[in-house]
C-alpha cells in the first residue's frame, strides 16, 4: 500500500509539471559574485563560498588545464580574498560571467610556472 501511495504522489507531481522546459537562469556575473562576497550576512557569505568551493572542485575534478596553480594548503577564505581584491581593483569588467572572472583573478595570483624548453 506504502509503494502504491508514493507511485501515485509521484504521477500526479509529474503531471503538475509544465511539458515545456524552462530555461535556467544565467549564470552569475561579476558584480554578483562581488555583491555576494563582500556584504555581511550568511546569505550572502554562502553564496560567495558556495560558489568558490564548487569552482575549486571543479578545478580539480578537471584537473587544472595549467594555467591555475595554487599553492598546497590554499583554503576558500584565500580564495575569497584574491578574488574581492582583484575585483575591487577591476570594476570595469565586473559584468563578465564570474567563471571567466575567477578565472582571470586565479591565473595572476596563482600562476603555473612555464616550462623552459631544451
Amino acid at each position: 500500500m506504502k509503494k502504491l501511495l508514493i507511485a501515485a504522489l509521484a504521477t500526479s507531481l509529474l503531471a503538475a509539471v509544465p511539458a515545456h522546459a524552462q530555461t535556467p537562469p544565467p549564470p552569475p556575473t561579476g558584480n554578483v559574485l562581488y555583491e555576494w562576497c563582500t556584504k555581511q550576512g550568511a546569505v550572502y557569505r554562502s553564496g560567495c563560498d558556495g560558489y568558490l568551493s564548487g569552482y575549486f572542485d571543479a578545478l580539480v575534478s578537471v584537473g587544472s588545464p595549467g594555467f591555475i596553480c595554487t599553492p598546497n594548503g590554499t583554503i576558500i577564505a584565500q580564495a575569497k580574498d584574491v578574488l574581492v581584491r582583484w575585483l575591487s581593483s577591476h570594476p570595469e569588467k565586473r559584468h563578465f560571467a564570474a567563471g571567466v572572472i575567477a578565472t582571470g583573478a586565479f591565473m595572476e595570483a596563482w600562476p603555473c610556472p612555464t616550462k623552459s624548453k631544451p
